[in-house]
């Protein structure tokens, strides 16, 4: 049996008021663009490759390995990679990607292989929004049976 002492009381006027005051910080969704990237060690073998891209070849099958990147601009506009430790310096570019669009080839420093030459390939843009109160508590939303 669960202890009501550490129970928080959730009704209605208790969710409000936490979204309320969460609600920028917690039910606040960045814009974010999810990219693919395929790397090369040579700028003729990257621009090898994107020729084969627009001569019809899919992305995926440019090299080996793919990697996928969110990025997105934080609160003080520094531009910031989701789900990886890996610094790849591409984001700036990436950002101003429209879908399907293409960048490249890009040269960077990767920390132990040197020099690398990047196509980046805008596949999904996810605009920022203000996430409602009705989506984002749970319970937040009237129950059309009993009106709370």
């Amino acid at each position: 049996m669960t202890d009501q002492r550490f129970r928080p009381d959730t009704n209605r006027e208790n969710l409000r008021q936490f979204y309320e005051e969460q609600k920028e910080i917690s039910y606040y969704q960045y814009q974010t663009v999810t990219t693919h990237v395929v790397t090369f060690d040579s700028r003729d073998r990257a621009e090898e490759q994107l020729k084969r891209y627009r001569d019809g070849t899919d992305f995926h099958n440019l090299a080996p390995e793919m990697l996928v990147r969110v990025y997105y601009r934080d609160e003080d506009g520094v531009i910031r990679t989701r789900h990886s430790l890996e610094e790849l310096p591409l984001g700036e570019i990436a950002i101003q990607l429209d879908t399907d669009e293409i960048a490249g080839p890009l040269s960077y420093q990767h920390s132990q292989q040197g020099t690398r030459y990047a196509l980046v390939k805008c596949v999904r843009i996810r605009e920022e929004k203000q996430l409602s109160f009705d989506i984002s508590v749970p319970g937040g939303g009237v129950n059309e049976q009993t009106g709370l």
